[in-house]
């Protein structure tokens, strides 16, 4: 899933600009390493069968049925950004019916599909890091505050992750291309 602009555009739904999604506009991640664009990627949330329930051929007719061009578009209609699903292959997606801040959800994450195959392409923090190195993270004021430098919130950073790795917290993630 492509972080942004879903994730933001869920907010503009709800705001002065639902009324007026030509105002609204998304650019790629800048990056010092290439002219193409960089998105980054996250999952805020799992797509999974509990191993406890009783239901599971059930709950996998959901989750197929979840990850269809159909439920896209139709999520996406009620609710722009929130309910971007995770399909690789949106090329084909049938976006007639969509219009405003839907339609803007969808091409935007059609647009950044062929560049996040390349490589191009961040984990977003909020998803794939673990625990404690999130948490590292969310000290960033510290170096708005002038309290450390960029350096050392790096290196703190850095050293959580570090850890983390060690004690195999986090899952194999494909590597960007920068």
């Amino acid at each position: 899933m492509v972080m942004a602009p879903t994730l933001y555009t869920q907010f503009v739904a709800q705001s002065t600009l639902a009324n007026n999604p030509e105002a609204v506009g998304f650019v790629p991640m800048p990056s010092t390493y290439t002219d193409e664009p960089i998105y980054d990627v996250s999952m805020t949330s799992n797509y999974a069968i509990n191993a406890a329930t009783q239901y599971p051929d059930e709950c996998a007719k959901i989750l197929d049925y979840m990850l269809t061009p159909e439920f896209v578009v139709e999520m996406t209609k009620g609710w722009p950004g929130y309910w971007t699903i995770p399909i690789k292959e949106l090329a084909n997606v049938d976006t007639s019916s969509l219009t405003g801040l839907s339609l803007f959800t969808i091409d935007c994450v059609k647009n950044a599909i062929p560049y996040i195959d390349k490589g191009n392409f961040a984990y977003h923090p909020s998803t794939f890091f673990p625990p404690a190195t999130v948490t590292a993270f969310t000290d960033i004021d510290t170096v708005w505050q002038g309290v450390v430098t960029a350096e050392q919130y790096c290196a703190t950073v850095a050293k959580e992750l570090d850890a983390e790795i060690a004690a195999k917290l986090i899952c194999p993630l494909a590597k960007p291309a920068y």
